[in-house]
């Protein structure tokens, strides 16, 4: 990977914490978000926060925290606000927490569900760069042995929420959870929180720190979940892939990557010179899609990472020798329009108004659109879900199956999903 790739630190930004004012509140569902810098004390207001809107006994609590916090300080903060004995979920993020009011980096954000209509099973498989398929089996088990007496409950649906925290292979990953499941209409979605080989990115499950593992939410409800994803990014032109090996791209059009590359910046009037480390920029900005033969007009987005010494292009995932590529560009107005289509699509699954809401948000696009468009599209999203409480992250890669949507493995997309409120079924 080149100096100029586009996973770089960016430097912490502190937000203090604000009071907020929830419709939902009472109705056992609450989130809270913290930017302050001491660990503990962030872990406490967030749940604090999310508990308080809440306003019932909190079953679970779904935290999410910035890797730079000490988690275990963060894990101690937050059980100390929402109870000893209630378990908590989650992952870490390089990027950003968020919620309806704020965006933090280093932060804390938490959803606490109380006891409602929704009943939430989690799993944990570990050894995941070891056997991926058995550590999927042991994450996904449980939640399939609490499917009968959930349904006897009046909860038939499920839906599958996963983060893994580390770079894999998703299409695989997708493969591997599908094989467990008996309903292919069950949706599924989640997120990559880091880049492969990362020590300091981890899983949450009970309170307690995992790495190199899956976790697995299995929500069951009266009503399905809707799950909309999408990118925004603006197809520019077409290129064949005639040789690759994983996930570099060798040759385009029967040459060599990097002078393909370099022909289509030099149309975009982007210069990199002669260096390789001057990419960086243009990495995020022009991305890569492989069309969605079962989607018309849907596509798959992969990030280029960066160029190797012999000339070729690294992509974040693989791509299929032969396959078609279309370079992207990210526009501002496409990708905002985009986040409108996802919330679109996964409300018109809904038989009524939405109870609260997770999203997953691909970290390159922050470095696509820089600060101000990050800060635009989370504007967005808390136009888009008004007074509907929701938790979200910055993602590595967001994995997909839902109806209508392309399923698989992406980067750089967002990723929305809604979950039903009471009676809605």
């Amino acid at each position: 990977m080149t100096e100029g790739s586009p996973r770089q630190r960016r430097q912490p930004r502190v937000v203090a914490p604000r009071r907020r004012v929830n419709v939902q509140v009472g109705l056992g569902v609450g989130t809270g978000v913290s930017g302050v810098d001491a660990s503990w004390m962030a872990g406490l207001q967030a749940a604090r926060a999310a508990k308080e809107a809440a306003g019932k006994d909190v079953e679970i609590g779904i935290l999410f925290a910035t890797a730079d916090h000490d988690l275990n300080m963060v894990l101690k903060g937050a059980a100390y606000g929402l109870g000893s004995k209630v378990p908590i979920v989650g992952a870490t993020t390089y990027g950003y927490v968020f919620d309806n009011h704020d965006a933090v980096r280093p932060g804390v954000g938490l959803l606490a569900l109380g006891e409602a209509h929704f009943h939430v099973e989690a799993g944990l498989g570990t050894g995941l760069s070891g056997d991926l398929w058995a550590a999927v089996r042991q994450a996904v088990r449980p939640v399939l042995d609490a499917w009968e007496a959930q349904r006897a409950q009046g909860k038939p649906h499920l839906s599958l929420f996963f983060l893994v925290d580390r770079f894999t292979n998703g299409e695989i990953l997708l493969e591997a959870i599908a094989r467990e499941l008996p309903d292919e209409r069950v949706p599924v979605f989640g997120g990559i929180v880091d880049e492969e080989g990362s020590e300091h990115s981890a899983l949450i499950y009970r309170g307690e720190l995992v790495r190199d593992g899956i976790l697995v939410l299995g929500f069951f409800s009266e009503a399905p979940v809707g799950v909309g994803a999408r990118h925004g990014f603006f197809p520019l032109v077409p290129r064949r892939v005639t040789r690759v090996s994983g996930t570099v791209i060798q040759e385009l059009d029967e040459r060599p990557a990097i002078e393909v590359w370099k022909e289509f910046l030099k149309r975009k009037k982007v210069d990199v010179g002669d260096s390789l480390q001057e990419f960086g920029q243009a990495l995020a900005r022009f991305q890569f899609a492989i069309p969605d033969p079962l989607q018309g007009g849907a596509s798959k987005i992969r990030l280029p990472l960066g160029i190797t010494e012999d000339g070729g292009i690294r992509l974040a995932g693989e791509v299929p020798d032969k396959a078609t590529v279309w370079i992207l560009e990210a526009r501002k107005d496409r990708m905002l329009e985009a986040i409108e289509k996802a919330f679109a699509t996964a409300r018109e699954v809904l038989p009524g108004p939405p109870f609260f809401g997770t999203v997953l948000h691909g970290f390159s696009r922050t470095f696509a659109l820089g600060e101000e468009g990050f800060q635009e599209e989370m504007e967005k999203i808390r136009e888009l879900f008004g007074e509907i409480p929701y938790i979200g992250l910055n993602t590595y890669g967001e994995v997909v199956r839902a109806e209508g949507q392309p399923r698989g493995f992406s980067n750089s997309s967002v990723v929305i999903a809604l979950f039903p409120g009471e009676g809605a079924s």
